[in-house]
């Protein structure tokens, strides 16, 4: 099962952790757009990607133009500097998973790759690009993979900056961060719901439900009972206090499986 709140994550994390002015979920550039390169030049590109990485990635796609047409980008921002953020979210509760360790591997390279000629389709040259993927909750057996894979791709492209975060990384990286920057009461409301969902999609007890549950309504009344907005840190403070305990009571191990300390 897919949880469809992979996006709306994304979303808190570049407007408070990047500093992204501009972020847009489902991002698809329209056909009609004038394009920064030739087609000369985007059929090129494609066809050193394919010369780089196994043919099986591409399956039958037989030209970048069809390569683009498949596009969607699940988030993507723009931050003060100008830098493009683009994010691949994947919430699969049983664990990142498209059919075998071979399949879903190559799936996510092809994601990369994807939004590689995109926003190089569409962006001047310089733009500064970052490329992420996301999952909570990878096991070992396509984590290994997935590294060499990405490994692949900063040698292949390194003026690329490539994000995997993943299991523990998705939490440091993402979830605590967006927590600690998140601006105002509601902001913080959002993400502590979002890093509620996040730990339903990676626990294996339910009891870590109950737990988040009493705490996300114990901190939605403190805030409620003061009868006006507490300063922006004080309140994101005490959000961040309600959800940081479940966070050390069940750390993500490497394999993205919960264990009590």
């Amino acid at each position: 099962m897919k949880i469809e709140i992979g996006e709306s994550l994304a979303c808190s994390y570049l407007r408070h952790v990047e500093r992204c002015w501009l972020v847009q979920a489902n991002w698809k550039a329209p056909e009609h757009w004038g394009r920064r390169r030739t087609d000369a030049e985007l059929e090129a590109l494609f066809e050193q990607m394919k010369s780089r990485f196994d043919r099986a990635v591409f399956k039958k796609t037989k030209n970048a133009a069809q390569f683009l047409k498949q596009g969607e980008i699940d988030v993507v921002g723009v931050d003060q500097q100008g830098g493009v953020h683009a994010m691949e979210v994947a919430f699969h509760e049983a664990g990142l998973n498209y059919g075998s360790k071979a399949e879903t591997v190559n799936r996510v390279l092809k994601k990369m790759l994807r939004t590689l000629l995109i926003l190089r389709a569409c962006h001047p040259p310089q733009t500064p690009l970052y490329i992420y993927f996301l999952s909570p909750k990878v096991n070992p057996a396509v984590q290994r993979p997935l590294e060499e894979k990405f490994a692949a791709l900063r040698k292949a492209y390194p003026d690329v900056d490539w994000r995997l975060l993943t299991n523990d990384d998705f939490v440091n990286r993402i979830v605590k961060p967006t927590l600690d920057n998140a601006s105002d009461v509601a902001e913080g409301a959002k993400a502590l719901h979002l890093t509620g969902s996040a730990i339903r999609v990676v626990s294996t007890d339910a009891g870590i439900d109950d737990e988040y549950s009493a705490a996300r309504h114990s901190t939605a009344e403190g805030v409620a009972g003061q009868g006006e907005r507490f300063p922006p840190a004080q309140a994101w403070r005490g959000a961040w206090g309600a959800c940081a305990p479940l966070m050390g009571e069940f750390p993500l191990t490497r394999s993205g499986a919960p264990t009590r300390r």
